[in-house]
C-alpha cells in the first residue's frame, strides 16, 4: 500500500499542474448598458431610400446636394408610452461623415455623400447626434396619442465634398433614436 502511494503521488502532482495551466486562458469582457426613460416610443424610417444615379459632372457645387437627387423620406413615432405634459418628442439622428465635412453623410471615407434637411428648413443641412422635435405633449389632459402616429418629414440629397467626386457607390446608414424630454 505504501509502495502505491509514491507511484501515484507524482501522478496527482502531474495532474494537479496540468489543470492549473487550462485554467491560465485569457478572459473576456462584456459591457452591457441599457436605460431607464420617462417615455418610449417606436421609431419607423423607410429600410432604404435609393437617389439614382448621377455624373460626377452633375457635382459642380460643394456641400449642396445635385440638382434632382433629392428626395423625402418620413420618420414616424408609434408604440408611445404617456408623455407627462408638455413633454417634446424628439429623434437623434446619427451616422458617419466624411472628414472635414460633418453634414455629410458616408459609411466610408470618400469625396461623396448625403445630406440631410428637415421640411421646415431644406437648405440647413443636419449633423450626426442633431436632436429633431417632432411632437409636443399639450399642457393639460396628455396622452400617447400625443405622440402616436406623428411624422417628421426629412430631405436627402447625394453631395460631395468637392467639384467632380471620386466614382462609387454612396451608402449612408443613419440611425434615429427616440429622446424624450
Amino acid at each position: 500500500m505504501r509502495k502505491s502511494l509514491f507511484i501515484l503521488t507524482p501522478l496527482f502532482a502531474t495532474l494537479l499542474a496540468a489543470s492549473s495551466l487550462t485554467q491560465a486562458a485569457s478572459n473576456g469582457q462584456i459591457t452591457i448598458s441599457g436605460s431607464v426613460v420617462d417615455v418610449t416610443c417606436d421609431v419607423s424610417v423607410p429600410a432604404s431610400l435609393n437617389l439614382g444615379n448621377f455624373a460626377k459632372s452633375a457635382f459642380t457645387t460643394v456641400a449642396t446636394p445635385v440638382n434632382g437627387s433629392t428626395q423625402s423620406f418620413n420618420i414616424e413615432l408609434s408604440n408611445c408610452g404617456s408623455p407627462s405634459a408638455n413633454g417634446k418628442a424628439s429623434v437623434i439622428m446619427s451616422g458617419n461623415t466624411l472628414p472635414g465635412n460633418p453634414t455629410i453623410f458616408n459609411a466610408k471615407d470618400g469625396t461623396a455623400g448625403v445630406m440631410i434637411s428637415t421640411d421646415l428648413a431644406p437648405t440647413t443641412y443636419l449633423t450626426s447626434d442633431t436632436k429633431i422635435q417632432v411632437a409636443t405633449a399639450p399642457a393639460t389632459s396628455p396622452s400617447p396619442a400625443a405622440f402616436n402616429n406623428k411624422t417628421l418629414k426629412l430631405w436627402a440629397g447625394l453631395a460631395a465634398t468637392k467639384t467632380n467626386p471620386e466614382t462609387g457607390v454612396v451608402n449612408a446608414p443613419v440611425t434615429f433614436s427616440f429622446f424624450y424630454n
